[in-house]
């Protein structure tokens, strides 16, 4: 899709469909199923062992390309789902392009990880402090060159950086409490994905990375070493 000048706009687990619906049982051991951090509301066969139902053909299908839209074509501010949303989008500090979609693709990759969504959140203000704090900091040049209505949340002066690790001005208006807990409680990638599994932390830092221009393109996702130890794994 990319490859072709593409956007989907708005990819999340409901827009992602499995072709086949047929599954096969496999037996995880609970040490193995521990150390890897899976979460299931399977029933365990014994207290050693748990059976997962896994798609038997592993082939996907993308749907709802309603609000695709090609690079010449005009961009829209706002797209996305609001948990899978870029930082570029919220900000409207640059034209959005393919790798806001990667940003997505990082999210629900965690979100399947965990069973939880990774921003669970419906507040841009929020949300931006999620991803400073779980991703972050936002780079000076996003914050610069935000929309008027988004440079209020940001305090660009090296002295505020150097006293709190960000530009980010929160929680000066944040909506209250409950807020100010949500992002205080935000995991970042590492708590959520174990260390023994190095490959996917990072393939997952270089997705959720905060600028645009530094973050991984899906041509190259495709070759880091995550997917080629899984390969391998796969023929051993």
């Amino acid at each position: 899709m990319h490859s072709i000048g593409l956007t989907h706009t708005d990819l999340k687990p409901e827009n992602i469909l499995l072709v086949d619906d047929e599954v096969e049982q496999v037996k995880i051991s609970k040490n193995e199923d521990e150390t890897n951090g899976y979460r299931s509301s399977t029933c365990s066969n014994s207290p050693q062992e748990r059976v997962y139902n896994r798609p038997k053909n592993d082939k996907i299908k993308i749907i709802d390309m309603g609000g695709a839209t090609y690079d010449h074509e005009h961009h829209s501010s706002i797209i996305n789902t609001r948990q899978y949303r870029a930082p570029e989008v919220m900000l409207g500090c640059c034209e959005w392009d393919h790798s806001s979609d990667v940003w997505s693709i990082g999210c629900i990759l965690l979100e399947l990880y965990s069973g939880d969504l990774f921003f669970e959140t419906h507040e841009t203000y929020e949300h931006l402090a999620m991803i400073d704090k779980a991703c972050g900091p936002i780079p000076y040049w996003m914050g610069n060159r935000a929309e008027k209505s988004m440079r209020k949340h940001f305090i660009l002066e090296d002295d505020y950086f150097e006293k709190h690790h960000t530009f980010f001005d929160w929680p000066k208006y944040a909506s209250g409490i409950d807020s100010i807990q949500r992002v205080k409680e935000m995991r970042l990638i590492q708590d959520i994905i174990p260390p023994n599994q190095p490959e996917l932390i990072d393939l997952l830092k270089k997705m959720l990375t905060i600028d645009p221009k530094k973050r991984i393109s899906c041509e190259d996702a495709l070759k880091h070493p995550f997917f080629e130890k899984n390969l391998k794994e796969q023929k051993s």
